[in-house]
This record gives C-alpha cells, structure tokens and sequence, in this order.
C-alpha cells in the first residue's frame, strides 16, 4: 500500500495567497515559504548566513556554499529530485 504524502502550504506572492503541494522542492520552486509575508514586511526578505569555521576547512567550506549558487545534476532519485536554480549571490570569503 502506498500512501500520498500530506500537503505542505506555500505562499505564492503572484496570486497573493496559500498554495499546498505535497513536494518540497516544486513547492519552493514555484512559490514562496509559508512565512513570506511575515518575512517580506516585518523581517527581512534575505537570510543573511555567518559561519564560524576552522581555518583547515576555509578553502573547503567556501566552495560548498558557493556551490549553493550554481546548477546540481540529479544523480539519484531523479524521479522526485527536481532542478533547482540556484541562490542569488555569491559568498564572500572573511
């Protein structure tokens, strides 16, 4: 027996109102988190990230999160495994 999995609710801000979608990544693909409203006119509607690392793992960790801004192949799964555009900006180094 398979059983469907339960809807998530996402904000899409063209249609200014809730949207449910069972998959994650299409979710956020297609729409806005859940909290974008509250983000977008209370908060900020940017993350700001600050990462505390040890110097042996500068190099490394910079180009991780700079992979955040390019393309990812689907290697595994690929049949729930969507492709993601990628983030804005790139990192700065400190």
């Amino acid at each position: 027996m398979e059983c469907r999995d339960i809807d998530l609710v996402f904000f899409n801000p063209a249609q200014n109102r809730m949207i449910k979608d069972f998959h994650p990544m299409r979710g956020l693909k297609n729409n806005a988190p859940f909290d974008y409203s509250l983000n977008n006119n209370v908060l900020r509607s940017s993350i700001s990230l600050g990462v505390i690392c040890p110097s042996d793992h500068n190099q490394k960790f910079h180009r991780f999160l700079n992979n955040l801004n390019s393309r990812q192949g689907v290697k595994y799964n690929q049949e729930y495994v969507i492709r993601f555009q990628a983030f804005l900006r790139p990192i700065k180094q400190t």
